[in-house]
C-alpha cells in the first residue's frame, strides 16, 4: 500500500515555510512520515489524518474542513522542516563524512543550523498550541476526531493544554513541553485529585468533562483543583525529568552550573532546582488546604455527591516551608 501523507506536492509544503519550489517532495518524506507519526496523529488521530489526506486529493472541503486541514498542515509543516535541517549538510560517502563546498556556497555552521532550528521549534509549538486550541473550539464538529481514543487522551480531565495550565502559574509551559507533562497531570489527577475529592465525586466530574458537558454545581471547584495539579506537576517534574526554569521559561533538560548555553546564560544549579521543587510542593500544599475547606465548609447541599461519600482529610500533605523570592514572578533562581 503506497503511504501517503499531508502534503502532496511542494507547493502545498510553501504555502507555510520558506523552501526552494524547486524541491523534490520526496525529499521531504522521511520528515513527514515522523511528523504525522510522532505529532499528528496523536493530536488528531488515525482515521481523522486519514480523512483530510483523502479529502486532499480532490480538494473537496466543506469551509470548516478546510480551516481543520490549514490548522494541521501549519504545525506540520513547521516541523517538517525542523526535521529535513541537516547537521551543517554532512553526508556519508564511501571515503566516511562530507561536507560539500563551492566557491560561491560555504556550508552553514553547526551554530546557525541550532539557530534556525530553535526558531523552527518555537514556532511549532506556538502552531501545535493554535490546533489544539481550534480543536477545543470545533472539534466536536468533527466525529472521526471527537470519537477517537487520541482526543481522549489529549484532552485531560482538568488541565486540558497548556494555555490552561499557565493560566495558574507565572512560568511559561509551552505544548512540547505539555507533553511531557501529561503523564504526571493524569497521575495527579488520579492520586491526589481522587483522594481530595473522594472517589465518587471525582469520577462524576472527570466523566462529565470528558464527555464535554456542562458540571452545573461543581464547576467552581474547577480552579481550585486545577490550582493543585499545576503546583503538584511542577514540583514532580522538576525532580523526575529534570526540568530548569531560566526567568519565567521552562525548560525540559539542565545541565551543570558551571556550563553556559549558547546564549551565555548559566543553567540552574541543582541546588536551585531542590529550592524550587520544594516550593512548588508547599503551593500545591497550600492549594489542597483550600481546596478542601472549601468543599468542607460549604452549606449543607452544595456538593451533595461529596457529603454522601465516605471521605477523610487529605492524608499526606507535603510540610509547608517558608521561603522567600529575590523574582517578580515568585521564583528565587
Amino acid at each position: 500500500m503506497r503511504e501517503e501523507f499531508i502534503f502532496s506536492d511542494i507547493d502545498q509544503l510553501t504555502e507555510f515555510v520558506n523552501i526552494s519550489q524547486n524541491s523534490d517532495i520526496k525529499d521531504y518524506q522521511p520528515s513527514m512520515r515522523l511528523v504525522q507519526s510522532k505529532w499528528i496523529k496523536p493530536i488528531i488521530g488515525k482515521q481523522m489524518l486519514n480523512d483530510l489526506i483523502e479529502k486532499s486529493k480532490t480538494d473537496d472541503f466543506t469551509i470548516e474542513e478546510r480551516s481543520f486541514l490549514h490548522s494541521v498542515r501549519f504545525p506540520a509543516a513547521i516541523l517538517t522542516q525542523y526535521h529535513s535541517v541537516g547537521s551543517g549538510n554532512v553526508t556519508l560517502t564511501k571515503g566516511g563524512f562530507s561536507v560539500p563546498k563551492s566557491e560561491q556556497i560555504a556550508p552553514a555552521s553547526q551554530f546557525r543550523i541550532n539557530q534556525y532550528k530553535d526558531e523552527l521549534e518555537v514556532n511549532a509549538q506556538a502552531a501545535l498550541s493554535d490546533l489544539l486550541e481550534w480543536l477545543q473550539q470545533n472539534g466536536q464538529n468533527f466525529p472521526l476526531y471527537w470519537d477517537s481514543d487520541e482526543r481522549k487522551s489529549n484532552m485531560g480531565t482538568f488541565i486540558k493544554d497548556a494555555k490552561v495550565f499557565n493560566f495558574f502559574t507565572s512560568l511559561d509551559v509551552d505544548h512540547f513541553i505539555f507533553r511531557n507533562l501529561r503523564y504526571l497531570i493524569a497521575r495527579t489527577e488520579d492520586t491526589v485529585i481522587e483522594n481530595c475529592l473522594c472517589k465518587d465525586l471525582y469520577d462524576h466530574m472527570r466523566t462529565v468533562l470528558q464527555a464535554g458537558d456542562d458540571l452545573e454545581e461543581y464547576k467552581d471547584l474547577i480552579s481550585p483543583i486545577s490550582e493543585v495539579i499545576v503546583n503538584f506537576v511542577i514540583a514532580d517534574a522538576i525532580n523526575e525529568l529534570g526540568i530548569s526554569i531560566q526567568g519565567s521559561r521552562i525548560l525540559l533538560k539542565f545541565r551543570d552550573s558551571s556550563t553556559e548555553d549558547t546564549n551565555g546564560m548559566k543553567a540552574v544549579s541543582e541546588n536551585t532546582l531542590d529550592r524550587l521543587s520544594k516550593n512548588y510542593k508547599n503551593l500545591a500544599a497550600l492549594a489542597i488546604t483550600k481546596l478542601k475547606n472549601q468543599l468542607d465548609g460549604a452549606d449543607i447541599g452544595t456538593y451533595p455527591i461529596y457529603e454522601s461519600s465516605e471521605c477523610g482529610s487529605y492524608s499526606v500533605i507535603p510540610e509547608i516551608e517558608p521561603y522567600t523570592s529575590s523574582s517578580s514572578n515568585g521564583i528565587m533562581l
